[in-house]
């Protein structure tokens, strides 16, 4: 197989030093073998699990990759490094030929086959959506915990009508996020990360991130500021004099001939109104930035209700505006999911007894008894930041070892350390490996 790159450095198919054998399938398949490897310091399982994922990411370069560079300049000179990164895609479906140790490393050999779209799609000249598809998503849904924080006002004067909508977002995206199997979400509406909404960027609420965590057993954490909730368009419609005037610029009421004809008259009311929010979405391991986005529509028609609507309520969404508001929760969901979908669940250890240890995650959360956990030890005397300022990016874990659960409890979860090359502690995360 020969490495090929174009003027985009895009790598279409490439030679990684595992054999690959390509095998005639059902048209438009693609069926290979790939060989995956890891060392065994942290015990079998551990490695099993590395091993499979280096035998994915080779198989997903194999299909097509791009290639990552970075150049470093310094006293000594310069140097430069590259990655071929996977293009995004359906994950291959696999089954495994044969594992085992081999010159101290674990060595998975896989069979995976590249199904074709399906006729229906095809027919259709559709194409998989982008973004990540990873191999948890066909495994039992775990619910990874999500805690939404206070969402900041900008503009509070362009909201009068819109009572409790700080604290109404965060709890809205709470309870659609536990609508979806992979997540548990959870409100913690009056709590603020940030001290000054008007000049705060999301990374100075790391520390107040960890720490709810911490407190809280969240793996995620949701902030951000409602941007503009402002009147972008108004037209002029007949009322009847004495009825309420919300959304009504009082300037602009005719008062010419025929004004007050049968208690009536016509008065500049708001069509159009803009909605955008700004949404931050921490790791709350490490306090890390995932992504912040900003999510905006616009609605037209009966944006501003003739009484406020509290925010939430079934008359608020049953409006004009409020379906463009359900519009930006449904699309803040979906940003949520896809930019985690791809980290596995994860947990704390609160309590360790010889080699039995406690997890703050049990039943409720998807876990069963056999379930096997990889465990990491955080460093966090070893904050990494970004080269030339102080952006926090995150904080080196060794992996230690694995766990076996033997007792599950609703928010509780026993298990037995095995193959532990370093002692496990109270706080050391864990991380599910998905039965394969």
């Amino acid at each position: 197989m020969v490495a090929t790159m174009t003027t985009s450095r895009l790598v279409r198919r490439a030679a990684l030093g595992a054999a690959f054998a390509l095998l005639l399938g059902p048209a438009g398949a693609a069926r290979y073998t790939v060989t995956g490897a890891a060392p065994v310091d942290a015990g079998p399982v551990a490695a099993r699990e590395m091993a499979l994922r280096d035998a994915e990411y080779q198989a997903a370069v194999f299909k097509g990759a791009h290639l990552q560079s970075s150049q470093r300049l310094d006293n000594a000179g310069s140097s430069e490094s590259g990655r071929l990164q996977p293009d995004a895609g359906p994950a291959p479906t696999y089954r495994v030929l044969r594992e085992g140790v081999r010159n101290s490393l674990y060595e998975v050999t896989v069979e995976m086959d590249d199904a074709p779209l399906s006729a229906t799609a095809a027919s259709r000249g559709r194409t998989p959506a982008p973004g990540p598809v990873c191999n948890e998503a066909s495994a039992r849904p775990l619910k990874r915990r999500v805690i939404a924080t206070y969402f900041h006002l900008l503009r509070s004067a362009q909201a009068p009508d819109l009572p409790g909508l700080g604290t109404g977002v965060p709890a809205e995206l709470a309870r659609r996020l536990s609508l979806r199997p992979a997540f548990s979400g959870l409100s913690a509406a009056t709590l603020a990360l940030v001290a000054d909404p008007q000049q705060a960027e999301p990374l100075e609420g790391a520390e107040t991130v960890r720490e709810i965590g911490r407190r809280e057993d969240a793996q995620f954490v949701v902030a951000g500021r409602v941007i503009d909730t402002s009147v972008t368009g108004r037209r002029m419609r007949p009322v009847w004099f004495g009825s309420p005037a919300n959304g009504v610029d009082p300037s602009a009421r005719y008062e010419g001939p025929f004004a007050g004809l049968l208690g009536t008259g016509v008065q500049n009311q708001a069509s159009e109104r803009q909605f955008e929010i700004e949404l931050w979405i921490y790791d709350a391991f490490t306090g890390a930035v995932l992504a912040n986005d900003r999510l905006a529509e616009t609605a037209r028609g009966e944006v501003m209700p003739a009484r406020p609507l509290a925010f939430g309520t079934q008359a608020f969404w049953n409006s004009d505006y409020g379906r463009a508001v359900s519009t930006v929760m449904d699309r803040a969901v979906t940003r949520l999911a896809e930019t985690t979908g791809c980290i596995p669940f994860a947990a704390r250890v609160a309590r360790v007894e010889q080699r039995r240890v406690y997890l703050n995650a049990g039943g409720l959360d998807g876990l069963e008894v056999g379930d096997r956990l990889l465990v990491y030890k955080p460093r966090p005397a070893t904050m990494i930041r970004s080269a030339g300022n102080t952006r926090e990016l995150g904080v080196p874990e060794t992996l230690v070892g694995d766990v076996e659960l033997v007792q599950v409890q609703p928010k509780l979860s026993i298990g037995v350390v095995n193959n532990a090359r370093l002692a496990v502690e109270a706080g050391d995360h864990v991380r599910f490996v998905p039965r394969r």
